[in-house]
């Protein structure tokens, strides 16, 4: 791995998120709340398993844990004093495993471009499909994908890329079936932490369903209707809280959530920790970039 360019990139990734997210408006609770409540417990989790993660990316595949979803643990490591905590030898080295498995994900033009040819999938879609405009089902999809997967969308919907295309794969989204929407990529930019910066062309794009292992063509139209009957009913079920944040994080990764989590969840959440996060966006931009840089660990 070019780990320097790696981390490189990714400070400067994170900067800009800082700079122009909102993340202190995020829904339910902001995203500072939701990791300094998860990250104690989830991280050392993280620790216990990753040796058990295989090295290719099929088997992770398989197991749910795609790029998307492990590039949003990099955020755990963003803090001076959990890296104190940890040690700076764990932290570099559990920092180094989690790369290195998104790293099996990526090709050879990958810095140039986040949206050249990646790994795939071994989906046996059909050329034939009909080629519908998806604005609007996408939109509800990722609203839906929010919904389960608050905080971090990545743990419900994974990107992945041949050399003009775009698959789309929600693959957590509590209605018994992926989806697979595949679209032209032209114009596309996104970020190593695959945020959408531009998306790609909506208006000629095939939707699959995959069920049991078989894929087959998906209506745009059932499927919307079908969205957002989920999204009301999750609506009129659920309590969106900082609870229901934290066990939607642990249960992306098939953890149980501790018991010791449990009373912590009810402590207050520290004020001066948003005060300090104020503080890091009003950094310029580069100089954010520089000291994320160090405190991963990059020379």
């Amino acid at each position: 791995m070019e780990i320097n360019k790696i981390l490189k990139n990714i400070s400067r990734d994170v900067a800009k998120v800082q700079h122009e997210s909102g993340v202190l408006s995020q829904w339910p609770i902001n995203s500072v709340e939701a990791m300094y409540y998860s990250g104690p417990f989830l991280i050392p989790e993280v620790g216990k398993n990753l040796m058990s993660w295989k090295n290719d990316p099929k088997s992770l595949f398989e197991k749910g844990l795609m790029p998307g979803k492990l590039s949003g643990l990099i955020f755990y490591f963003l803090n001076e004093k959990a890296k104190e905590m940890m040690g700076e030898e764990n932290h570099k080295n559990l920092l180094m495993g989690i790369l290195s498995k998104i790293m099996l994900f990526k090709k050879e033009n990958y810095f140039t471009d986040y949206t050249s040819k990646s790994w795939m999938p071994e989906w046996d879609l059909d050329a034939n499909p009909k080629k519908v405009d998806v604005k609007k089902l996408v939109f509800l999809l990722d609203n839906l994908t929010e919904m389960i997967n608050p905080i971090f969308r990545s743990n419900g919907v994974q990107l992945f890329f041949d050399d003009n295309n775009v698959y789309r794969y929600y693959y957590r989204l509590e209605l018994n079936k992926k989806i697979i929407i595949v679209s032209p990529k032209q114009g596309m930019k996104i970020d190593f932490f695959e945020h959408i910066i531009e998306p790609e062309n909506l208006d000629h794009s095939q939707v699959f369903i995959e069920n049991g292992g078989e894929i087959i063509e998906g209506d745009s139209n059932i499927l919307f209707e079908e969205v957002k009957n989920k999204i009301k009913k999750l609506k009129n079920s659920k309590e969106f809280n900082r609870e229901y944040v934290i066990n939607q994080i642990f249960d992306a990764f098939d953890f149980d959530i501790p018991e010791a989590q449990k009373g912590f969840l009810k402590t207050p959440f520290p004020e001066e920790i948003v005060k300090f996060y104020m503080k890091t966006c009003e950094i310029p931009e580069d100089k954010l970039s520089q000291g994320i840089y160090h405190i991963l660990g990059g020379s």
